[in-house]
C-alpha cells in the first residue's frame, strides 16, 4: 500500500518530501489511513486539521477528542474548529452537505495561508470517484460533472484516489489503526449513501471490475475535457472580447460553430446562468433587445453581439447630485473637475473623455443621471434640439452603449453626454471668462 501510495504521488506530482502538508482528518477510516501513510512518507512538515460540524451531538464531540489524541500520538500540530452548519445552510439556502463542504474548504484554505502550508491533503478514494460519477449522472450534468475527482485542485491534494475502500480497510486492519465510524454514513436517506450501499454493489455483481472501469472512464473524460476546453479557449479568443467586467461575444461567429449550444455553455459557465436557460438564450440571439438574468449577471442581446456584465444592485440609484463644486467624484463614475481661466494660450483638447464648459453658465447642484426617453440636447456644433434616441441612432450606438450612457444636467438642461459630446449652449466662446474642465477617468475597482 505504501509503495502504491508513493508511486501515485510521484506520478501525479502531488508533493515532494520538502513540502508542508495540512492533513484533513475527520477520524474516519479514510483520513486515518491517509495520515498513517503520510507519516511514513517522512515529508518535511505535517499537521492535522479537524472540523466539528456540530451535527451529531456527542458523537461529533467524541470524534474531535479522538483526532486530538491522534495528533498527540503522532506529535503533530493540531488545528480544530466548530461550525454552526445548520444555521449556515439556512442562511445560504443550501443543503447541509453543501454547507459542510463550503465551510470546511474555506477554513482549510484559511489555515493553510496563515501557517504557510503548501498543500491540504484530503482522504478521497476510488470509491468516492465512482459515487460522485453516478451521483452526478443521475442528477443530470455535463462532461465536467462526469470527470470525477481530480488528484489535485488548487492547493487540495488527494493522495488516496488510487485505492479502493476495501484496500483502505485491509490496510487499516493490518496496521491495527483505530478510527471512528460516522453513523450518518449508514443512513440511506442520503443519495450518496444509497449509491454506496445499494447501487455500487449491484454494479459489482454485474462486473466485479465495475469500480475500476468507472474510475478509468472518469480519467478519460477528464483528459478529453482538458483537450476540448483548450480548443474552446483558442476559439474564444476569436469570438469573445473581455473589457474589465464586460464580456462582448460575436453572435455570427458563435452561430457558425458546429455545436453552438455547447460553446454557449462554456462561455456562460462562470456567470451563474441556469443550464435550462441556455436553449432559450441560443434561440433569442436573433432578437435584439432580449435580456436574460442570472443571480449575478445580465446577458443583453444586440444586433451583432451580445454582452455579459454584472447586474447593478437594485438599491443603487441612477441619479446622483453634486451640490457644490468638488475636485473629484468616484460614483457613479470617476470624474475630475477643474476651473481654469480662459486665456489665449489655453489649449482645448478634443478628447471624448474631456469636457470644456462655460463655468458661468453652469450652476450647482449638478445632476448626473441615466438618459431617459424624451431627453433632448443641442449637440455641439449643431443648431436646434435633437432627441437623444435619434442621436444614438445616428451614432449607431449599441443597446449596451445606450444603457451605459450617463449625462450631466444643470438648470434641468443637459450640458454633457459624459464621454461623448457637450451641449452647444454650454460651450466655451470668446466671451467665456472661466472654464469648467471635466475629465472622465478610469473607474476605480473595489
Amino acid at each position: 500500500m505504501l509503495t502504491s501510495f508513493n508511486r501515485y504521488i510521484a506520478t501525479n506530482q502531488l508533493f515532494t518530501k520538502d513540502s508542508s502538508v495540512l492533513v484533513a482528518v475527520s477520524g474516519g477510516i479514510d483520513s486515518v489511513t491517509l495520515l498513517s501513510l503520510l507519516v511514513q512518507s517522512h515529508i518535511k512538515q505535517l499537521a492535522i486539521a479537524h472540523c466539528n460540524f456540530q451535527l451529531r451531538g456527542k458523537e461529533a464531540d467524541v470524534d474531535e477528542e479522538f483526532v486530538s489524541e491522534l495528533a498527540q500520538q503522532y506529535g503533530l500540530p493540531f488545528f480544530v474548529t466548530r461550525f454552526n452548519t445548520e444555521q449556515y445552510a439556512t442562511e445560504q439556502k443550501i443543503s447541509i452537505q453543501e454547507a459542510a463542504r463550503v465551510l470546511r474548504y474555506q477554513w482549510f484554505e484559511k489555515i493553510r495561508k496563515e501557517n504557510g502550508f503548501d498543500w491540504v491533503a484530503v482522504g478521497h478514494n476510488k470509491n468516492d470517484v465512482a459515487e460522485t460519477f453516478l451521483f452526478n449522472l443521475v442528477r443530470g450534468t455535463g462532461p465536467a460533472g462526469l470527470s470525477g475527482i481530480k488528484p489535485k485542485t488548487g492547493h487540495i491534494i488527494r493522495p488516496l484516489l488510487f485505492a479502493t475502500r476495501q484496500e483502505i480497510t485491509d490496510y487499516a486492519h493490518e496496521h491495527q489503526l483505530k478510527y471512528r465510524e460516522d453513523s450518518s454514513n449508514r443512513s440511506e436517506k442520503y443519495s450518496r449513501n444509497f449509491i454506496r450501499h445499494k447501487i455500487l454493489p449491484l454494479l459489482s455483481d454485474i462486473n466485479p471490475q465495475a469500480l475500476d472501469h468507472i474510475f478509468a472512464t472518469t480519467t478519460k473524460i477528464n483528459e478529453t475535457n482538458d483537450i476540448a476546453n483548450e480548443t474552446i479557449r483558442n476559439l474564444t479568443n476569436r469570438i469573445v472580447l473581455k473589457q474589465n467586467d464586460k464580456i462582448t461575444v460575436s453572435i455570427p461567429l458563435l452561430l457558425k460553430q458546429k455545436h453552438p449550444l455547447t460553446f454557449l455553455h462554456f462561455l456562460l459557465k462562470d456567470y451563474d446562468f441556469s443550464a435550462k436557460e441556455l436553449p432559450r438564450i441560443l434561440k433569442a440571439l436573433t432578437q435584439p433587445g432580449r435580456q436574460f438574468f442570472s443571480p449575478t449577471h445580465t446577458l443583453l442581446i444586440d444586433r451583432e453581439f451580445f454582452y455579459i456584465f454584472k447586474t447593478t444592485p437594485k438599491d443603487i440609484t441612477d441619479t446622483y447630485i453634486i451640490n457644490s463644486f468638488t475636485h473629484e467624484i468616484t460614483e457613479p463614475l470617476s470624474l475630475k473637475f477643474m476651473v481654469v481661466e480662459n486665456t489665449k494660450d489655453l489649449e482645448i483638447k478634443k478628447y471624448p473623455r474631456l469636457a470644456y464648459l462655460d463655468f458661468d453658465k453652469v450652476s450647482f447642484p449638478i445632476t448626473i443621471r441615466r438618459w431617459q426617453k424624451g431627453d433632448s440636447f443641442q449637440p455641439f456644433g449643431m443648431q436646434g434640439q435633437k432627441k437623444l434616441s435619434d442621436y444614438f441612432v445616428d451614432r449607431k450606438f449599441s443597446i449596451l452603449q445606450k444603457q451605459e450612457m450617463w449625462l450631466m444636467e444643470t438648470h434641468q438642461a443637459i450640458c454633457w453626454l459624459i464621454g461623448e459630446r457637450i451641449d452647444h449652449r454650454f460651450a466655451v466662446t470668446n466671451h467665456t471668462k472661466r472654464i469648467l474642465q471635466i475629465e472622465k477617468t478610469e473607474q476605480k475597482t473595489h
